[in-house]
Order: structure tokens, then sequence, then C-alpha cells
């Protein structure tokens, strides 16, 4: 029914949820005891579909719960009973009896097949038994439950799939060769009132909204491959709904959906620009940027609650679990020039609590304090650092620079609150320290050079400050301060003498004139008096390192901008060809003495692509932020250019539940190194934000997400919490930018708005455990948010076919360098049975305990026994 690639099907996914509740039924226990505590994690049992065999209405073929919605199948259609607090923990049979508060919604199919067929599917659970009465006679013990069900034959060529997906209840519209997909209508009862909200559709009920994400679709050709379409909600009426898909995009092998957790807006009626984003220890974020508007947000008894000038910088903070902003200032003064505005370019945090800013002032009152190292203007724009205490009051705020202009790009802060500082100077008369690596100003014809200096923790003395540079145009993008105290820095050059050190990567600058330049890495020791080393990278074209991170052995990972189709790649990278337009990204790993260039990437499209922003998860794997006019970003890269990899999979797509910061959209993991797509598929506007994150070799894509509305976004900074999510800051003109309940402002406010959206992110990642393409394939699904739920799917075993779950804490590689391998350390074994589709799937509620390394592979046993791909999950 779904083979043939001349006429390919389309699959429709689709998932609706409620505030969730208490499941309905577990499953047995699992077939064998476990010996080790994240084993048996793994092992608990995933949402039930459990037949009627007498425990319920006559009517009702099988129910299932999930959370506080009940879902009854019946011949005529799907009942969903939607439960408020007071009815938690109730039973299925309790609210078939009797009218319960909540809301009863029935979903019917108009112009279904009289004769549809109802049956449980996927794998099959334990019975369920039900003793309700003092009559034994009534009592069920053997009631078969299925891990989902289906309705086959709804319409000619459509079948009905009903599951759990990421802690809802999902379904699928599977579709056959030629199948019109706008027959299907469904038909809503007991709602009171049926909107699309951006690609969401609501259900309004009297227990409240119903919400269904935006339908995934793809084709699948005769291999296997998926093809996304274009697909989305159509309102028939008041009660009625439909669906349109239209048109084709690159290969898809597998759709993952990590989803937006929570997003907001932030600006007023003019432009304003979120340029960094930091992370407290209670949650909250911090950010900093500038704007023009006079409206921007501030907040009561905040250090400066009115634009002074054109453009100020500002501070805010913010509380993504209520919605809340929690202080947020201006910070500024009567600049006179539109286009040279005040900005705050870099935010941290303190051990204190304190926060730290460091950007651009322009004015010559921008507000110091007293005490400090340089409370006046030097000249033209001076760099400042700024800092506040946790409620949003200024506590020291200096200047840096001399008689031209000066910027501070990216500061670090280290625990004994000293400050360190880079930036761009054309100031000649920049305040060096005596014995500082270079005191001299080495740049000629209206150029600059990079600054580096070590502020007092008081803000009131310079520990030492360093030109670096040459002849032309050198500037610092990111700085990463070491537990000694040394100072690795990211940027440019375009001078041909800038100091590189011997035994460096490159030694020779590549641009083809100083117009263009390369890009940079450099790092100085703890007192800034000597360079440990310094290496260019790039090609013949400008190149901009702008994100720079430590990897847990040392080496350097480093990211930004190419408009080079010579930039250097390296064997086995997920793309090694420019991908098209006037500049693609790169992501690039070097030795921790800047010496050898372990791996290196372009990460592009056919459009224009850059990347502003990374950041290293707990498993070294690089997520990069920034912008895109690719529509097929994380398609076409390793599909269509030299280098790049291609892969099959099963589907899991996302789905809306309740978390600490209001609705998920729950994520996967995709295997086999496969590219795994977020809640935005497709490029919405001309420019995107986009976010993704690589494997930690670089040679493969684990996941990606466009974010952005209508018009244009960019995506700007980043930062990672301890479990792997990210937090994305930056600014669109998009009035249909996505943002959620809790958002501090859900709309944007002028030509162009601030964002901040947070991703529920996997952590997990593939290991260097792959086998044979037709051996199964390990796939981990879950918003990995604390408390939601997750999934682990295990497809391509023979049909109703034993295999072993093998989890351990190590994994080994054969010595011939070859990629296969097994798990080192096996603690536990389990044993499952594959469904009559070679399928199995376990669910849970809950990830392992924190500070959990766990190794997962699956084995098909038998006289040549067959291993699946392998796994890590890394439990923060």
């Amino acid at each position: 029914m779904f083979s043939t690639f001349s006429l390919a099907p389309f699959v429709l996914c689709l998932a609706s949820q409620v505030t969730p509740g208490t499941p309905l039924e577990k499953a047995p226990d699992a077939p064998a005891p476990l010996s080790d505590t994240a084993a048996a994690t793994l092992a608990s049992a995933p949402v039930s579909f459990v037949e009627n065999r007498g425990q319920l209405d006559p009517s009702v073929r099988l129910a299932a719960r999930c959370g506080s919605t009940t879902a009854f199948f019946t011949d005529q259609g799907l009942r969903l009973s939607l439960l408020g607090d007071a009815r938690q923990g109730t039973t299925p049979e309790q609210d078939n009896d009797q009218d319960v508060a909540g809301a009863h919604v029935f979903l019917t199919f108009e112009g279904a097949l009289a004769d549809v067929s109802l049956r449980g599917a996927g794998q099959r659970l334990g019975p369920v038994r039900t003793y309700r009465g003092n009559d034994p006679s009534a009592w069920v013990s053997d009631a078969p439950s299925w891990t989902e069900m289906r309705y086959e034959g709804l319409y000619n060529g459509v079948d009905l799939a009903v599951l759990e997906r990421d802690g809802s209840l999902a379904y699928d519209l599977l579709i056959a060769p030629g199948v019109d997909p706008s027959q299907i209508v469904v038909r809503c009862e007991g709602v009171t009132g049926l909107a699309i909200d951006g690609q969401r559709l609501v259900l309004e009920t009297a227990a409240g909204p119903l919400v269904q994400t935006p339908p995934l679709a793809w084709q699948v050709s005769s291999s296997g491959q998926r093809l996304p379409v274009q697909a989305g909600f159509r309102l028939l009426g008041a009660q009625r709904y439909g669906f349109t898909v239209e048109g084709l995009s690159g290969s898809l092998p597998l759709v993952i959906d990590p989803g937006l957790t929570w997003g907001t807006a932030l600006g007023g009626t003019f432009a304003d620009r979120i340029t960094s984003v930091a992370l407290a220890p209670d949650g909250d974020l911090v950010v900093t940027g500038t704007t023009g508007s006079p409206d921007f947000p501030t907040t009561p008894g905040a250090f400066q609650t009115s634009v002074v000038g054109f453009s100020d910088a500002f501070v805010a903070r913010l509380d993504p679990v209520g919605g809340q902003l929690r202080f947020s200032t201006f910070l500024g003064g009567t600049d006179t020039v539109i286009f040279r505005p005040e900005v705050g370019e870099d935010v941290a945090l303190g051990s204190d609590g304190s926060i730290v800013v460091a950007g651009v002032a322009t004015s010559p009152d921008f507000p110091t304090t007293q005490g400090v190292f340089q409370p006046g203007a030097g000249g033209g724009t001076d760099a400042f650092v700024a800092s506040f205490d946790g409620s949003g009051m200024l506590k020291w705020s200096t200047r840096l620079g001399g008689s031209k202009n000066d910027s501070a790009a990216t500061l670090a802060l280290a625990l004994d609150g000293t400050v360190t500082v880079a930036g761009n100077t054309f100031s000649g008369d920049l305040p060096t320290t005596p014995g500082a690596f270079d005191e001299s100003f080495n740049s000629l014809f209206l150029s600059n050079d990079i600054f580096v200096g070590r502020l007092t923790a008081d803000g009131a003395d310079l520990e030492w400050c360093t030109y670096v540079g040459g002849v032309l145009r050198d500037e610092a993008r990111d700085v990463l301060l070491h537990p000694d105290g040394a100072v690795t820095v990211g940027g440019l050059s375009g001078s041909v003498d800038f100091p590189v050190t011997p035994g460096a990567y490159d030694e020779s600058y590549n641009g083809a004139s100083g117009t263009e330049s390369d890009g940079v890495l450099l790092q100085l020791s703890p007192t800034g008096d000597s360079l440990d080393f310094a290496t260019y990278l790039g090609s013949a074209e400008i190149t901009e390192i702008c994100g720079l991170a430590q990897a847990a052995g040392g080496d350097f990972v480093v990211a930004g901008t190419t408009y080079g189709a010579g930039f250097p790649t390296t064997p086995g990278a997920r793309q090694k060809a420019f991908g098209g337009g006037q500049t693609d990204g790169f992501v690039s790993r070097l030795s921790g003495d800047g010496a050898t260039l372990q791996w290196s990437t372009f990460f592009g499209g056919q459009g224009d692509d850059s990347i502003h922003s990374l950041a290293l998860d707990g498993g070294d794997q690089p997520t990069i932020v920034g912008s895109t006019g690719s529509p097929g970003l994380f398609f076409d890269a390793p599909a269509d250019l030299p280098g790049g990899g291609t892969g099959t999979g099963a589907s899991s797509s996302g789905s809306l539940s309740s978390g600490p910061a209001g609705p998920v959209l729950a994520g996967g993991f995709s295997p086999g190194g496969s590219p795994g797509l977020g809640s935005d598929l497709f490029l919405d506007g001309p420019f995107d934000a986009f976010l993704g994150r690589l494997s930690p070799d670089g040679r493969a894509l684990v996941w990606g997400t466009f974010h952005g509305g209508s018009a244009e976004e960019e995506g700007t900074a980043l930062v990672l919490d301890a479990f792997g999510d990210a937090w994305v800051a930056g600014c669109g003109d998009s009035a249909d930018l996505p943002t959620t309940a809790a958002a501090v402002d859900p709309s944007p406010n002028g030509s162009f708005d601030g964002f901040v959206a947070h991703f529920a992110v996997p952590p997990v990642f593939q290991l260097n455990l792959d086998s044979a393409p037709a051996s199964p394939t390990l796939t981990l699904n879950g918003s990995f948010w604390p408390g939601t739920p997750w999934s682990l799917e295990l497809d391509g075993c023979p049909p109703d076919g034993h295999v072993l779950l093998l989890l351990g804490s190590g994994a080994a590689t054969p010595s011939d360098g070859a990629v296969s391998g097994f798990i080192e350390t096996v603690h536990s074994v389990l044993p499952l049975l594959a469904d009559g589709d070679g399928r199995c799937t376990l669910g849970g509620t809950s990830w392992p305990a924190p500070g959990t390394r766990l190794v997962m592979q699956a084995w098909l046993p038998g006289e040549r026994p067959q291993p699946s791909n392998g796994v890590l999950l890394i439990s923060p």
C-alpha cells in the first residue's frame, strides 16, 4: 500500500496535547530484571492502548490515557475526555460511566468508510488487569495492550495511526500513492472554538485548549528516503478542519522535532537588537544589546528608565518560566550620531551574582562611576565595561579607550571577579601596560588592531593591556578565559604580518588582498606579556571567526562565516564544498596548541549563510546559531555536495506538552548521522535564524531547525544550560515570529525587535558503533527537559523476532580504525520482542539519574549476530 516511488505516498504527522496528568495503566515489568539504575529507568513502560474485553462500554474498541487526556476509540471516531485537576487519577471506566468535570471532544472523519478496521499496533505489551466490583465474573485479567492503535481503511488508501509521542497523544495519517489528502475532513464536536494560531490548530474546550502542532509531511521513496513537503491546516467552518499539502523539498532521511519550548519578543517601536545572552544559576536569562526605542520595556526603579540618545545599550533579566521581566534598564548617554549607536556587545555573570556588560560608548556623558580606571571619554568612541548587581543596579562603570575609535567586542569573568575584555582599537594611545606583549599600535591606513586587557574586579585598575595585530585590519570577536588566566581570542585579520607563531597550523596570510581577511586564533599568557600561539585560518576571500569554545581534551572549536570556496575542510567532513550564495558558515576544530587542524567543515546551502555564535555541550558536540537564506540548509549539504553523508531512518515528529517554561515541542535524536529537523522545517522568510548541532567529529548534523517568520530573522547569540538545551537570542522584524504563552512580550513591536527562544535539545549523540545498512537502527526521542517523557525505538528487526538491548558505560572501537565497534563494558541486557513490523518501542517519564553516561546498542541474536548503531546518553 505504501511502496512505489513513482506515486510517492504522503505521511502526515500531527500531534495534540492538553495538560498532562496521571498515566492510564502501566505495562508489566520488563522481561528480565536490570542490574543498573539507569537501565531500570529505560525499562519503564510506555502509555498503552488497551483492548476492551468488557471493562468499558461496548461501543469502545480500545482506550488509552496519556496525562489528563483519556481516549476512547470507537467505530465512529475518537472520543477525548479532557479532565480537570479534580479528576486526575480516575480510571477510563469511571470516565466512561458518568459525566465528569472537564470536556469531551469527539473527532469524526467525514466521508470515512463504514467498514473501517480498528486494531492494536506497534509493540505488543502485557495484558492489563481490571478488578472492578465484587463480582469476579466481571473482572478482566487478559485485556491485550499495544503501544499504538490503527484505523485501517479510514478512506480508500488512508490509514490513521494513534500513538503516544513525547508525553502526548499523537496521530499520523498514512496516505497511499495517488490519494488526494484534501478529502480528509475532521469534524470536532464538543469544542467551543476552532482557530489556527500561526501554524498550530487550537481546539477550544471547557477544559482548556487542545493544541495540534504544525503538521509535518514527507514523501517516501522506494529506498526509504523521506522527502519533505509543505503541509498545514485549513479551517472549514466552526467545527471542521482539513489539511493542505504542497511542494517538495530535499531528501529527508529522518524527521525529528526538538521544538521551541519558550520564546519572546523584546523591543519597542524602533530598531532593537540583542547581541548576547547569559544564563543565571537560577535559570533566569540576561541579555544585552542596543535599542533606539523610547518605549523599550524597562522596569520600575531601574538604573535608567529612559532612552537618552539616538540608541542606547540595554541590559535585561528575564524569567522564562513565568514570563516576567525581572529588570530592564537603558545604559547610554546623549549620543548625537544616528549611525554610531551605543551597544552592549557581550554579557557574563560573576560568581557573586553580578552582571558584567562590555560594549561601545559613543556619548561624552555615557554613565561611568567614580573611582574607576577611566571615568572620562578618551575621544571618538570608547570601549566600556559595566557591572550590575543581580537586581539591575549599577555597581561600577568604566570606559577604556584612546583618542580615536575603540570598542569592546567580548569579555570573560574569572572566579576572582577580574574582567578580561577583548576588542578593537584605532587609537595609537590606547592605555597599554609596561611589559605587555605589544605596547605599540601596528595598523596603517585608517585600520585597527585587536586589544586585550584585564580589569580588576571593581573596575578601578587595569592589570594589563596589550595590542595584537599587523599593518591592516585586525578584530577580536570572541574570547575564552582559562583557569590559569591565559586568554584565547578568535577573530579576523587582513594583515600579512599578523604575529603568527612558528609551528602554527597556518603561518601565511591567505587573502588575495588587504581588503579580504583570514580568521585568526591566538592565545596570550596569563599576564598578557607573551603570545603562546597564533594562527591564520582562511582562504583567498573573507573569513571571520565569530565563535570559540574549548573541548574537554583541550582542542579549540571555532565557527564563523566565509566567502571562500577555498576554505580548508578535511576528509570525512559533513560538507567539504562551498554550498552557494555569497557566504557559508564553517565549523573547525584545532589542537590546543594551534598547530593542527583536526577537522573542518562548511555549513551552508544554496543561499547566504553565516554563523554568529558557538557553544559545546557535555559531549563536545558543537551547537551553532546564525542566519540563513537557504531553504535546504539542513538537507542540501550532506545530500548534494561532495563529502556529505546520507542516511535513512524511521521518523519521529514532535508534540506539544507542558513544561516548566510553558508549552514544549518535544524533540528527538537522529540516528546513523542523518540530519534531524526541528519544529520549523522550512525557510519562512528571506532570512531565518537557525540553530544546529553537529557530531563531535564534524561528520554529521545531529539536528537543526529554522526559527523565523515571514520577514527576516538573525540568530546572534547562544548559551547552553546544564541539560544541553539551547537558549538563542537574536533580532528580526516578522510579525508572525513564533512566541509562547509565557513570553515576556508575545508579539513584535516595531521595525526590528530582539527575540529570545529556548529549544529542548537531546543530550545524546552517535558513537562509532555503526554496522551494515540492513542492521537495526536505534533512536532516542523526547523533550529531554527534566520530568518530561522520552521513548527508545528500534527499527529494522525481524517481525516478531527477539532482540537484546545492551546497556553499558563505554564503547570500544577496533584498532584498525574501522567505524564498527561494540559496547566495552555491558552492565545490563534487556530482552525485547519486536512487533509484526519489526519495531520495538520503550518509553518512560524521566531520564536516568544525574551524572549517568549510558551507552546503548541493540543486537539481533543468531548464527551471525547483527549489532545496531550505538548511542551515548549523557544525563546532566
